[in-house]
């Protein structure tokens, strides 16, 4: 929940859907708010009982501790965060239109601070070659914007600008097509299409919106119905030129949003040069200069391409190197041993004429200082002579020299054979991570499982451990369990959670967005302990005995109506 200060009150910005289900909604106290959640996500996690606590579905692997109780988590609005993040995905759409920006909606100049921009627009003019039917487009906008980057949202598509952004705020759900039935213009389609959209619709000023709404014009054909001169009195020439921008009369502007140009340091020779010396003494300046560059920004390098036109016998050929990297990095000596190699071993041909290095991706590099204590050492002792009986402080550990061994591993060993695990999402522990190379950029998100309200154990076992339950009847819940060589008594029992998928009807925890990748998951699953998978028949237990301690209990139904075989699985602390 995402909460701003109005006048010593703390209101509501914005909430998740699980709270809107419950009744929470934009404007409202947080005090207010607080009291329409259940007590148990109020709560701080330490005073929860564990047996009401809900799981935050994360997959659970051996030894891996996260809170299975979820809360309620408040933090400050800032609206250039989300300001920042909506150009940043606009950037990102220029791949699918040609032009994209953001919008913001109408407000008074009193209002500007609190209102964000929200809305993002893009011009599709000129797409028909590659998408016949703009339907195809938008759905295929919609998908990558869920499924990419787990964002729900409202999507249509006008001849104008002012009519899509109608549609996509007060309009249908999901998609919206606007397009002119056979015979029929533009004009008559916007004004049949948008005619019971509310005047809000039209991104009119707070003030213009409830002077409409104290006369009873509430929908969009009410103002149309008005004559236009007396609008333009009643209230304003701004509301006359939406409803010519509605129709296409006035073109609106988009300011388009360009994503930052790659970083790139080139040099052309005034003719071929043939003399492998000059070629690297010029590729370690260009790499000094990109750095530098890089620095200036706090960023580093994750993927470096070096392209080096050469002169053949025939025609001009290109030769280019690529580094990918584990850690983002700025540091000169890492790279140029890197790349120093593959430019000793590059063909000159006739001459070389260009070369070109290009920063094909970034990360951020947070700036490290030292401390006090490191500078007076550094100033006062003299690391030839140290002082009798004192040892030299080890350096603290940075995240760079691990990211520089493993790109050295992975030059001398090939980037297939450096893996990284990487949590996935599945419903079986010997499942619940997957390897990838290490200097692959592999987005989390695709991995991260959902969060449902189905508790899972702190820890799981490293291998099933055989019980023995004693039940009143034989499909009853069980009174009493020896495990460990000791008998304990079950005071509290929940279950079963099946794992068969031929259950719809049963929201299943691992279900979401994960990997597409069916060769990984599949090698995956192969090198899994057999002892980790769960067969799909399985039932999931919780029981807690009577010394406090949470189990999570298997249980399979054994062949040939011998007795189910139950295993612990995981427990909880």
């Amino acid at each position: 929940m995402l909460s701003r200060t109005v006048s010593q009150r703390e209101l509501v910005v914005a909430c998740c859907p699980r709270c809107l289900h419950l009744g929470i909604r934009p404007d409202m106290t947080v005090a207010h708010a607080k009291a329409l959640l259940p007590e148990s996500l109020t709560r701080e996690p330490h005073a929860q009982s564990r047996s009401q606590s809900f799981s935050q579905g994360q997959p659970a692997s051996s030894m891996h501790l996260s809170h299975p109780y979820p809360r309620l988590i408040i933090r400050p609005w800032r609206p250039e965060r989300d300001i920042t993040a909506l150009r940043s995905l606009a950037a990102w759409c220029t791949r699918m239109a040609p032009i994209v920006g953001v919008s913001s909606p109408a407000c008074d100049a009193a209002a500007a601070e609190t209102v964000s921009a929200d809305t993002l627009v893009m011009d599709v003019s000129g797409c028909e070659r590659l998408y016949p039917d703009p339907a195809a487009l938008v759905r295929r906008i919609r998908l990558t914007l869920q499924r990419r980057f787990g964002l729900a949202c409202r999507i249509a598509c006008a001849p104008t600008l002012t009519a899509a952004r109608a549609l996509a705020r007060y309009g249908p759900q999901g998609e919206a097509m606007l397009a002119p039935c056979s015979g029929e213009n533009s004009t008559v389609a916007i004004r049949r299409h948008t005619a019971q959209l509310p005047v809000a619709s039209l991104n009119l000023a707070p003030r213009t919106l409830a002077a409409l709404h104290e006369v009873g014009i509430h929908t969009v054909e009410h103002l149309l119905a008005l004559p236009r001169r007396s609008i333009a009195l009643r209230y304003g020439p701004a509301t006359v030129t939406r409803i010519d921008q509605l129709f296409g009369d006035i073109a609106e502007p988009i300011v388009p949003i360009r994503p930052r140009p790659l970083p790139l340091c080139e040099h052309i020779f005034d003719g071929p040069v043939a003399d492998l010396g000059i070629v690297i003494h010029t590729t370690r300046t260009l790499l000094q200069r990109l750095v530098t560059d890089l620095d200036l920004r706090h960023r580093g390098i994750r993927q470096l391409r070096v392209t080096i036109d050469r002169l053949d016998q025939t025609a001009r050929t290109s030769t280019t190197h690529a580094l990918a990297l584990a850690r983002p990095s700025r540091s000169m000596r890492h790279l140029w041993s890197l790349l120093e190699g593959k430019l000793e071993a590059t063909h000159l041909g006739f001459g070389i004429e260009r070369i070109a290095l290009l920063a094909a991706a970034t990360g951020r590099v947070a700036p490290r200082t030292g401390t006090l204590e490191q500078t007076v050492s550094r100033r006062t002792i003299d690391p030839a002579t140290p002082h009798p009986g004192t040892i030299p402080a080890l350096p603290p550990p940075d995240d760079s020299a691990i990211g520089e061994l493993l790109d050295m591993l992975c030059t001398r060993m090939g980037p297939q054979r450096v893996l990284q695990a990487v949590p996935f999402s599945a419903h079986t522990p010997g499942r619940s991570a997957m390897f990838v190379p290490t200097a692959a950029d592999v987005p989390r998100s695709q991995f991260m499982a959902p969060v449902t309200s189905s508790p899972r154990p702190t820890i799981t076992t490293d291998r099933p451990e055989p019980v023995s339950v004693m039940a009143l009847v034989p499909d009853g819940p069980p009174i009493s369990i020896t495990w460990r060589s000791r008998s304990y008594r079950i005071i509290d029992w929940h279950g079963p959670e099946l794992l068969s998928d031929a259950r719809p009807d049963i929201t299943c925890w691992w279900s979401g967005p994960c990997h597409t990748a069916e060769a990984d998951i599949t090698g995956n699953d192969r090198d899994a302990p057999r002892q980790l998978l769960l067969p799909p028949d399985s039932q999931l237990f919780r029981a807690q005995l009577d010394t406090g301690l949470w189990l999570w209990l298997q249980r399979d139904a054994a062949p040939g109506g011998t007795s189910d075989r139950w295993t612990v699985r995981g427990l909880w602390f």
